[in-house]
């Protein structure tokens, strides 16, 4: 069937130097490979206890710390160096500057009703942030302490505009869009991922 006709078969024996029985061996040999691998790739679909079992001994890995959502406003500024004798006045008055504006922004984003994207993209010398300041999802321990000692206090909450943070980049001010706690995964949630982990375990031995 697969050379189209007898005869194109006959040809095809001729050109390969092969015997009909030849052709027939080897296909027997190809289904036997194919029913011992089918056999031995066979695995018994694992039982509830087997799931319940791994679970428990790998609950580490499905831990997941807590996440902050936020928006952030920065205003860049130098830091002056702690270690100079003589500290950089122009560095000092920069920063100054800087901590006043976020100051007098923190007062105007944190007011009730305030659109916090809309009113940040007015706000003058502010730094250029990526994805207009959307941090995405940040785990605690991301993010420079200062910053993550603020997103993380304890009565952070969605809903928040928190600030102005300094950090050794300059000023922030963040509001938070979304706050989730550590959490485990549930078995429940985990569990389809466990039974195809052992399967294929038991494929492997």
């Amino acid at each position: 069937q697969r050379m189209g006709a007898p005869e194109m078969f006959q040809k095809y024996l001729e050109r390969s130097g092969q015997a009909e029985g030849d052709v027939r061996d080897e296909l027997q040999r190809a289904e036997m490979r194919d029913r011992l691998f089918a056999k031995v790739a066979t695995v018994v679909e694992p039982t509830n206890e087997d799931v319940t079992e791994y679970y428990k001994k790998a609950v580490d890995r499905y831990k997941e710390r807590e996440v902050v959502h936020a928006l952030q406003v920065m205003w860049r500024a130098e830091k002056p160096d702690p270690k100079a004798a003589q500290p950089d006045k122009a560095v000092k008055d920069q920063r100054a500057k800087v901590e006043a504006h976020a100051k007098k922004a923190m007062a105007l984003l944190k007011k009730k009703g305030v659109d916090f994207k809309t009113e940040a993209r007015k706000l003058p010398d502010i730094t250029p942030m990526p994805n207009d300041g959307d941090m995405g999802p940040q785990a605690r321990g991301q993010q420079p302490k200062p910053i993550d000692d603020a997103l993380f206090a304890p009565n952070v909450k969605a809903g928040d505009v928190v600030g102005p943070v300094e950090s050794p980049f300059g000023f922030h001010i963040f509001k938070i869009l979304d706050r989730k706690p550590e959490r485990t995964k549930p078995l429940t949630e985990v569990e389809q991922g466990i039974r195809m982990a052992l399967k294929g375990r038991a494929k492997s031995e």
